[in-house]
């Protein structure tokens, strides 16, 4: 059964904005290897939430306000 992991990640740069394209697809290649479902929130801001679902497809959801899910 794979594990699951509920939260933000916070990948905005120290310089504003958000982190490097090629650093969020390293991030999100990494996270594949883990066979775990990703749920993020708005920490992760939308762009790179946008970014780790193009790398990650359904290893990875969005989560706003409100949001239920069902493990």
């Amino acid at each position: 059964m794979p594990g699951y992991v509920i939260g933000g990640f916070h990948l905005s740069s120290r310089l504003g904005g958000n982190e490097d394209s090629e650093m969020i697809d390293r991030i999100g290649k990494y996270l594949m290897g883990t066979k775990a479902k990703f749920y993020t929130c708005h920490c992760t801001g939308i762009e790179p939430y946008k970014s780790l679902k193009t790398v990650m497809g359904d290893s990875i959801d969005y989560l706003s306000a409100g949001s239920e899910i069902v493990i």
